[in-house]
């Protein structure tokens, strides 16, 4: 009896986690960050496997969060999304720790976090529709949630020590991270709307050299062609 107590506790505080109001900070809460953290393949908790390769040129948000503070990171994530709720090419990866829970118990924690995220995924969806904006893709493709069953995601991003906090990093489309916060900061926001100008560029300069390029081969082909019409009238 007393370990179906313990379960429906469990169940009970991982799926009533509180709804924690973003704190309002006037100073940025940007930290440190490491010099470089390498790409991994990302496997969700249905499964399904991105690998690191299809991130390529990607901005990816992580956001690492517990059962005391899973609620506050996604509330950030949510705060960025509807500031930009249009964008293409950028994923939310929501790391969830649960390695101070047995492996036994590792089917009912998964089903738990299912149910959160999907519940989340719906409300957000509900609030873009207010907005007015349709999502051409099924959320759960740009939303990704991951659960760190043994800490090594925390422990790859320096942060093992950190658990008592909600988490975010941003790293542009080659992987260098950019920003860290451990903290509410609208510098969140900010720093993708700067990635998202920088890709803009990026993009602008490749389709300009391609259009280049394009002009050059059709002025050589051009020259080619005149020079060997010269040559049949020459011999005519």
């Amino acid at each position: 009896m007393r370990k179906i107590t313990v379960l429906l506790a469990f169940i009970t505080i991982l799926a009533t986690v509180g709804t924690a109001a973003l704190a309002e900070q006037s100073a940025p809460a940007s930290h440190a960050l490491p010099s470089e953290i390498s790409r991994f393949n990302i496997k969700d908790i249905y499964g399904r496997i991105i690998p690191a390769k299809q991130l390529e040129d990607w901005i990816i948000v992580y956001g690492f969060g517990n059962e005391k503070n899973a609620m506050t990171m996604v509330g950030w994530l949510k705060e960025i999304t509807l500031a930009y709720p249009d964008t293409k090419g950028v994923m939310f990866v929501c790391i969830a720790e649960t390695s101070k829970y047995p492996k036994v118990m590792g089917p009912m924690v998964r089903r738990v976090l299912k149910k959160e995220y999907e519940q989340e995924l719906e409300t957000l969806g509900k609030k873009l529709e207010e907005k007015g904006f349709k999502q051409e893709k099924p959320l759960d493709e740009k939303y990704i949630m991951i659960a760190d069953t043994s800490g090594a995601y925390y422990n790859h991003f320096g942060i093992g020590d950190g658990k008592d906090d909600a988490h975010v990093f941003i790293f542009d489309g080659n992987h260098a991270p950019r920003a860290y916060f451990s903290e509410y900061s609208e510098e969140m926001k900010t720093t993708l709307a700067s990635l998202l100008a920088e890709r803009e560029e990026k993009q602008k300069f490749a389709a300009i050299q391609m259009s280049a390029k394009k002009k050059n081969i059709f002025r050589k082909y051009a020259l080619i062609g005149a020079a060997v019409a010269a040559g049949v009238l020459l011999f005519d």
